[in-house]
């Protein structure tokens, strides 16, 4: 084995050993790109990257009954929001809000309002979803700096979509927390200060490469986890009575043009 050269260039994000991570990406050809000639059938190509994509992400638990239970409902003048769990899988109980728009009659599209990361662990689906009981601090500066101030999730409702978010696999209410953060153990999220916010989530931040390297360990990934709790998500979205999942995101003349 060759020491690293001390003369090289060490811009890159990995240092030295930029060129033989690169020399390895350039042994790749890619098969499944559109842009292979043998890649002529586009049905066929898409079914061949699902596969693919489930084969890499090492994920795939039995099928499991999502069971849902209804934990709280509130009623605004525009909307209901619903704070409900479900099964994704044998070993998870996924938390999520859900809003109904009250303005519109008959069943309506649904969509999943994906939650960011941006460093913040503590709250997961409240970046995006109003908060029943009043927005914390710590959301409200969060939201400036990522969402325009906005609840995106509540703005797709009044646009007459039922909405659901969910807590992505260590935010939120599926969070962490570590061996130094017992004075955290029980507390309220809402009863945190701003700077105990701050304070979580650098900490949690620290744990990130450790959990993704003990998921890895264990056979699987973080990626893959999200990837299969946000397909579920989706299926008891679309079995709610207020969803039609008969009805585009997008009309009709708009999906003619991407297909």
């Amino acid at each position: 084995m060759q020491a690293p050269d001390s003369t090289r260039s060490i811009d890159a994000d990995v240092g030295t050993l930029y060129q033989e991570i690169a020399d390895i990406a350039d042994q790749n050809t890619y098969p499944l790109s559109l842009l292979q000639p043998e890649q002529s059938n586009l049905a066929e190509l898409r079914s061949n990257i699902r596969r693919k994509v489930f084969e890499l992400f090492h994920y795939q638990p039995p099928s499991v009954s999502p069971a849902p239970r209804l934990i709280q409902r509130w009623e605004f003048e525009d909307y209901v929001q619903e704070k409900v769990e479900f099964s994704t899988t044998p070993w998870f109980r996924v938390p999520a809000f859900v809003l109904v728009p009250k303005k519109f009659s008959g069943r309506r599209p649904g969509i999943v309002d994906l939650h960011s990361h941006g460093g913040m662990f503590v709250f997961g689906k409240e970046k995006v979803m109003p908060m029943p009981g009043g927005d914390h601090p710590a959301i409200t500066a969060y939201r400036i700096d990522n969402y325009e101030g906005r609840s995106t999730s509540l703005e797709l409702c009044r646009r007459g979509y039922v909405v659901i978010s969910i807590d992505c696999f260590y935010f939120g209410e599926r969070r962490t927390l570590f061996p130094d953060q017992k004075a955290f153990s029980g507390r309220e999220r809402h009863t945190l200060s701003v700077e105990e916010v701050r304070q979580l989530n650098r900490r949690t931040g620290q744990g990130e490469q450790t959990l993704a390297k003990s998921l890895f360990w264990a056979g699987t990934t973080w990626q893959g986890i999200a990837h299969w709790d946000d397909i579920r998500t989706i299926d008891y979205l679309v079995s709610r009575p207020e969803v039609d999942p008969a009805v585009p995101l997008l009309p009709k003349s708009r999906l003619r043009q991407l297909s």
